[in-house]
């Protein structure tokens, strides 16, 4: 169940749930997801060469044996002997209802580069409303991540929460406004302030103490937007 703050929110309108026998082991959801987001970006299915790349397996048997599992499980369809046939079910104007509500961010994790295509391909997303993008000029730019810690608690972000973040150089940033910082591979939520020209991370949580950002150890990734909460 998902619980939202009042002020900021962020929709959440698909997820799948599927029966524990129909639970995916990590190497077949590796390779649905490589499959979902091969479809969503390239609009054709991929190959079989292709999916045993991005599982990192040795054979294509293997990516055959992983696609019979998820079709045998309900999460593919293919049409028998026809090359590159792999479809995901569902309904077709639900799908596109669903496009033209909401705007699909990636969700990055502390630590971690999205440099390759592959690694954005298999990355984890989430939908949002369109209208969070709102007066956002470049909406593909944003992006979520999960608080690291309760230093905004009093503000109503607790760590784990999914944090939607619009990336704003911090020149162009304001004070008083609640940014968000990776440091020491922890994504952290703060809110800005500057004294004698000087920029300081404060948190709300006043038993937490006051981060002043020297780049590379901490950055400032940009503008908090909204966050979404799981009970």
């Amino acid at each position: 169940m998902y619980t939202f703050s009042p002020t900021l929110v962020v929709n959440i309108y698909k997820f799948r749930l599927p029966g524990l026998k129909n639970r995916l082991t990590d190497r077949q959801q590796i390779a649905f997801s490589f499959i979902e987001r091969y479809l969503e970006t390239r609009r054709r299915p991929p190959t079989l060469q292709e999916i045993t790349d991005a599982v990192g397996a040795r054979s294509v048997n293997t990516a055959q044996k992983l696609v019979h599992a998820l079709e045998q499980k309900g999460y593919v369809t293919r049409e028998k002997g026809k090359a590159r046939s792999l479809a995901i079910p569902g309904d077709v104007e639900s799908e596109k209802l669903l496009a033209d509500q909401t705007f699909e961010v990636l969700i990055r994790k502390a630590g971690t580069v999205l440099d390759s295509p592959l690694a954005r391909l298999l990355a984890e997303r989430l939908r949002v409303d369109k209208s969070f993008m709102r007066g956002i000029s470049s909406p593909g730019a944003c992006f979520a991540i999960r608080a690291g810690d309760h230093g905004m608690q009093p503000d109503g972000i607790f760590k784990g929460d999914l944090v939607l973040v619009v990336p704003i150089p911090s020149e162009r940033l304001a004070p008083g406004e609640i940014v968000v910082c990776s440091r020491r591979g922890e994504f952290l939520a703060r809110r800005l302030d500057e004294v004698g020209g000087l920029l300081s991370l404060v948190a709300s949580d006043l038993s937490f103490a006051t981060i002043h950002p020297e780049p590379p150890q901490t950055q400032i990734e940009g503008r908090v937007v909204a966050i979404m909460r799981r009970l």
